[in-house]
């Protein structure tokens, strides 16, 4: 019997272990090595996940008709729960199908209307000698060979460490379509499920997309329905992604998670997860998610974050490990400590999970930062008592699905896309207001009466349903609503700015605030630092140097993480260094 579930708990979804409720915080690693299986334990944590792609793909479990090989995860599974026999793990457990298999069935290989050589798992897009997502033989029969392995693991004398099953597949496990630059699929098998044929990228439209993105969905509860049918554990994928990524024009909008409303309805998945943003990580920007929190937690599902950061030791250990660079990378363990704490704070005052990634090796090895992992993670278990609701006035909307009706990224007719995606969300995480982020699939799920302000960031097109639950939005004068649009008339792009003005789509943070501040909402820090609060937890991390001033609703009893001091204020000044990071829980006096 698994003794691990998803469940509300005091305002959001949360792990439950035999009934009680526990902090969410995780650690990763290609294989969990015996020292920082032994230090991140000692730290207090009990939750582990492990295995990476490269090594499966070289050595698939699926190795001929009716033959398996299961010795590579049972000999890393066994040794964790040697290693570790009171911990527990989500092993990531690949569902690709193997080289012989696409020899044998080449009608079943994602095509590409670009032309490229065959390749292996090469680069960072990972070849073009794969499946189609598309294809029902091998949901089929690479579903056949995962069910024996579950079966597998359910029955193995380690099972009782397991807890879960992270499924992957696509780009690196994360459920994207191969080598999306050459403008997948145009396959049989892709033809099939689209019912026409696959026409060139330049007469895609939104139907063709909406039907292309939905095959990893499908395929994604196909494998997690399998798990689900086999087992008691809990399913994990990687889906979702915010298109925030630049130079989208040479990635291609086929490779994006745009079905992620579908996959939020399926209740063959228990948690999703995704990494933070790759480009406004580094010491000074807000480390905010790729994802859609708030509606993953509206369809009561955990949402885990991906805390891939690196730390000042990164690359230094040669383990045998590919090593994969990162943007935004510490130099030192200060600045190392800082980054933990934004990371972790994003965590707290979001209420969902996260796993510290060391996905090179040897992250943290370092006396320091285990030390304040293992703080952080005390004061984890004691948020665990307190609310975990959310208390943004502002609400974020954005319709992923908006982009199928527009050219490329970088083309005539789609240059807002990616500063909306990117730029944007960095200027509302440094407006001192707090935001929840929704798609607008969830427009009439949501309890609007709780916010005072809509953003639509991404509302170029809707349903006819979201546009009518938007119109009765605007009637009804609950809240303002700012929206972000290209013009209707060609001719309104055309207006008289005042010298020094910039025609860009982005909205300054100073901007947001005065807006939000005349809307009725409550501006807890008045300068452009990152900043995000809770009902129970506030995280700020400084963009520059300079006195701060946190301004709060009423009087509460405030806990400061780092230094252990406790005031009861409504309002504090203070100072921070360029990079620092001010984490603080809150209760009633």
């Amino acid at each position: 019997m698994n003794p691990f579930s998803i469940r509300n708990y005091r305002g959001a979804p949360t792990f439950f272990k035999n009934n009680t409720p526990i902090f969410p915080l995780l650690f990763w690693q290609t294989e969990i090595e015996e020292e920082d299986a032994r230090a991140f334990s000692a730290a207090g944590i009990e939750l582990f996940s492990f295995f990476r792609s490269i090594p499966h793909y070289d050595h698939p479990y699926w190795i001929g008709e009716n033959q398996y090989d299961y010795s590579r995860i049972d000999t890393a599974l066994r040794r964790f729960h040697q290693l570790l026999p009171k911990a527990y793990c989500i092993p990531r457990i690949y569902v690709s199908a193997p080289d012989w298999w696409l020899q044998e069935h080449p009608e079943e290989r994602c095509r590409f209307f670009k032309e490229a050589p065959d390749s292996r798992y090469e680069g960072l897009l990972q070849g073009t000698l794969h499946e189609s997502f598309a294809s029902e033989r091998w949901k089929k029969e690479m579903g056949e060979a995962f069910r024996l392995l579950i079966r597998h693991i359910a029955e193995a004398d380690y099972a009782s460490c397991v807890i879960g099953i992270h499924i992957c597949n696509g780009i690196t496990g994360e459920w994207h379509c191969w080598s999306p630059q050459l403008r997948p699929d145009t396959s049989l098998a892709m033809e099939r499920y689209y019912g026409h044929p696959i026409p060139p990228p330049e007469m895609r439209d939104p139907q063709y997309y909406r039907i292309q993105q939905n095959t990893a969905v499908d395929a994604i509860d196909h494998f997690c329905q399998i798990v689900k049918q086999e087992s008691d554990f809990l399913t994990v994928v990687f889906y979702g992604y915010m298109p925030d990524m630049p130079n989208s024009a040479q990635w291609g909008i086929e490779g994006d998670h745009r079905a992620v409303s579908r996959l939020l309805n399926l209740k063959s998945v228990d948690i999703l997860s995704a990494p933070h943003s790759y480009e406004r990580r580094a010491v000074g920007q807000d480390g905010y998610f790729r994802h859609y929190p708030a509606s993953v937690a509206l369809h009561n599902k955990l949402f885990i974050d991906e805390g891939d950061d690196r730390t000042w030791l990164d690359g230094r250990v040669n383990n045998g490990v590919e090593y994969v660079p990162a943007k935004g990378s510490p130099v030192d363990c200060e600045e190392s400590l800082a980054i933990l704490r934004r990371e972790f704070g994003n965590m707290l005052t979001h209420n969902i999970g996260m796993w510290f990634m060391d996905l090179n090796g040897g992250n943290f090895h370092d006396k320091k930062l285990m030390e304040e992992i293992a703080r952080l993670k005390r004061w984890g278990d004691y948020s665990m008592r307190l609310p975990r609701k959310r208390i943004a006035e502002v609400a974020v909307i954005i319709s992923p699905e908006s982009e199928f009706n527009l050219p490329p990224r970088g083309c005539e007719g789609n240059l807002l896309s990616e500063q909306l995606y990117n730029m944007q969300i960095g200027e509302l995480c440094r407006s001192g207001v707090p935001f929840d982020l929704y798609l607008t699939s969830d427009l009439t799920s949501l309890e609007l009466k709780k916010y005072k302000i809509i953003v639509g960031l991404d509302v170029r097109f809707l349903s006819s349903q979201e546009n009518a639950q938007l119109t009765r939005l605007l009637n009804s004068n609950q809240c303002t609503f700012f929206y972000f649009r290209p013009p209707e008339n060609p001719q309104e792009a055309f207006v008289s700015l005042p010298p020094g003005t910039e025609l860009i789509p982005t909205i300054s943070a100073r901007e947001l605030r005065t807006r939000f501040a005349e809307a009725g909402a409550h501006v807890y820090l008045s300068c452009d630092d990152v900043f995000s609060v809770s009902e129970s937890a506030i995280m700020i991390h400084a963009v520059t140097t300079g006195d701060k001033c946190l301004t709060l609703p009423r009087k509460r009893r405030l806990i400061d993480l780092i230094s252990n001091e406790v005031q009861i204020v409504d309002r504090l000044m203070f100072h921070m260094q360029h990079g620092e990071t001010k984490l603080f829980l809150l209760e009633n006096p």
